[in-house]
């Protein structure tokens, strides 16, 4: 060692705060089965606004479903190690370009949870070459369509749900020029 030379630390303690948002690992996890209580209790407060919504439970088992059969990719979004949001992008059977979308979070996180779920859906929708690109959502649940409508997606249709509620359906072409 030369004289007057300084070593480098040995240590990243105290530098963490200085690390670079790229450097740090990426909010986002396959679910694993103990996420899923906590995913559905999410899906609940999401919704419990929306008049008629009623409790995810079969929701919840369809994205089970869809996940057990490879036709999706989803994923958690973990802040300070718990999970407070869930999205997915699941491949639509006679369409291989089109996907419905899913972000789920608490409404008090919507615009940033959300939209950082809505992000990596988009990336992740870009990687696969998406053409196509839709929610299906109670119409009554106006702060989360007023959040889709925000990202380019439009009304293609209402139609009502097998409850009886009345459902729209938001959806995006998807050309590369706008992502």
């Amino acid at each position: 060692m030369q004289t007057g030379a300084t070593r480098a630390p040995t240590s990243n303690v105290g530098n963490f705060a200085r690390t670079s948002r790229a450097m740090r690992p990426m909010p986002f996890r396959e679910p694993i089965d103990d996420d899923w209580p906590v995913i559905l209790d999410i899906a609940n407060r999401a919704i419990a606004h929306v008049p008629g919504a009623g409790p995810q439970t079969e929701w919840l088992e369809n994205r089970r479903t869809f996940a057990a059969r490879g036709t999706q990719q989803h994923f958690v979004h973990i802040e300070r190690d718990e999970v407070v949001g869930y999205g997915a992008m699941e491949a639509v059977r006679d369409a291989p370009d089109a996907y419905r979308l899913f972000v789920v979070t608490a409404p008090e996180r919507l615009e940033r949870v959300g939209g950082a779920i809505y992000r990596e859906l988009d990336a992740r929708l870009a990687r696969v070459g998406a053409k196509n690109a839709w929610f299906v959502e109670f119409a009554a649940d106006e702060r989360f369509g007023a959040f889709i409508r925000a990202r380019g997606f439009t009304e293609a249709r209402r139609f009502a749900l097998a409850s009886g509620e009345p459902a729209i359906v938001l959806a995006r072409k998807l050309d590369g020029r706008d992502r």
